[in-house]
């Protein structure tokens, strides 16, 4: 993959970690252990609260669906839009179809691109250009984009599978106190092989409203920070209708240097089975 476009993705370099320059955002406290819970505060149970996000967004009623259909755009501004930005465009208005707990998912674009078609089916990308035949292969900025956005879209799931977790403290952004609940692989210590991920749960809402993250992908000494807002309820879930990616978790989510808006959103009971690449 396209070195730059790896650092430009989800908005690359925040912070140098203390650990062989390795990025760490493992809030002070929590001991590294092979334990899968464990907590800073014996009132504060990290997995409680990661499982009470998830049903406060209509988790029950999730889980019954299979795939989503949504309209979205996504615009790039300033200079990683310029360095790398993954998408053909530093602004792209898609119609996205994916298979939801799958890495699995089609684009199909809008506009100046109109009729492209990027894909990816497990770690297989593959690009339908109008009037052409299907190239499977080759283009990991597809992949790489299109599981990315897919993995954030789905968080308050798939974090429910993370095997490491624990209770962060609480920390002050922007006047809001957010309990923290920090979550990764293996037995929390800082690796180059695994991400970490501080999930920010909004004391009213019950929501995971911000999120800090590596990406060890992108040299492995970044992180950034995703905010999530204008929730709607749609189909009975809960969906954010913007994802805003900063430099860091107390920055203006305004001052983005990635922005997804989603336009339109549907959940479907059954998956389609064109999602799935046959070759």
């Amino acid at each position: 993959m396209n070195g730059k476009m790896k650092v430009a993705l989800l908005g690359a370099a925040l912070s140098v970690g203390t650990t062989a320059c390795l990025a760490n955002i493992r809030p002070e406290g929590i001991r590294s252990t092979a334990a899968s819970s464990q907590t800073m505060q014996p009132e504060k149970d990290g997995k409680e609260l990661l499982k009470k996000a998830f049903s406060v967004v209509g988790g029950d009623t999730y889980r019954n669906y299979q795939s989503v259909s949504i309209h979205m755009t996504d615009e790039w501004v300033g200079l990683f839009a310029r360095a790398g930005n993954p998408w053909p465009m530093t602004f792209v208005d898609v119609d996205w179809e994916l298979e939801l707990g799958k890495i699995r998912s089609r684009a199909t674009f809008r506009g100046e691109k109109e009729g492209l078609v990027w894909g990816v089916d497990g770690k297989v990308p593959y690009e339908i250009v109008p009037g052409q035949e299907r190239e499977v292969g080759g283009n990991e900025d597809i992949r790489f984009i299109l599981s990315a956005i897919q993995y954030f879209f789905e968080f308050p799931s798939v974090v429910q599978t993370h095997p490491f977790v624990a209770y962060g403290g609480t920390e002050n952004v922007r006047g809001i106190e957010y309990d923290r609940v920090y979550t990764t692989w293996g037995n929390g210590e800082t690796t180059a092989d695994w991400d970490q991920y501080l999930s920010y749960i909004h004391p009213k809402t019950g929501r995971i409203e911000k999120l800090r993250f590596t990406v060890r992908d992108a040299g492995r000494i970044f992180d950034s920070a995703m905010h999530f807002s204008d929730y709607r309820q749609v189909d009975g879930v809960w969906v954010p209708h913007k994802m805003e990616v900063t430099w860091s978790i107390d920055d203006d989510p305004n001052d983005f240097l990635h922005q997804i808006l989603v336009k339109q959103v549907r959940f479907h009971k059954k998956a389609s089975g064109e999602l799935a690449l046959r070759r």
